[in-house]
């Protein structure tokens, strides 16, 4: 049997003061989700058997930067089907970046 179709939708950046780099975000989550084969990635809604919504957030605060990413799954009734959340934390080290 085929495997039912899924749209990404475009990813929604929930503060400003995030930092940028979800195009690598968006193109990762498609790279996992297309090498699982549990899913046929479509690039239209219309097309889809279910849709992922995602949402990137900030949980943390100025002095501990944290980066929630939120991924949503509904089918094309637009019901929830589950939800998972990966918080990401900035690395303690001297330059601080998040690598």
């Amino acid at each position: 049997t085929p495997a039912p179709k899924i749209y990404i939708t475009e990813f929604k950046k929930m503060s400003k003061t995030l930092p940028d780099g979800l195009y690598y975000a968006k193109d990762a989550t498609r790279q996992i989700i297309e090498g699982s084969r549990t899913y046929t990635v479509v690039n239209n809604l219309n097309d889809a058997d279910y849709y992922l919504e995602v949402l990137v957030e900030n949980a943390g605060n100025d002095e501990t930067p944290v980066i929630a990413y939120r991924m949503i799954l509904f089918d094309k009734d637009n019901v929830k089907i589950n939800e998972w959340v990966e918080t990401v934390r900035r690395l303690k080290n001297d330059d601080r970046s998040w690598w």
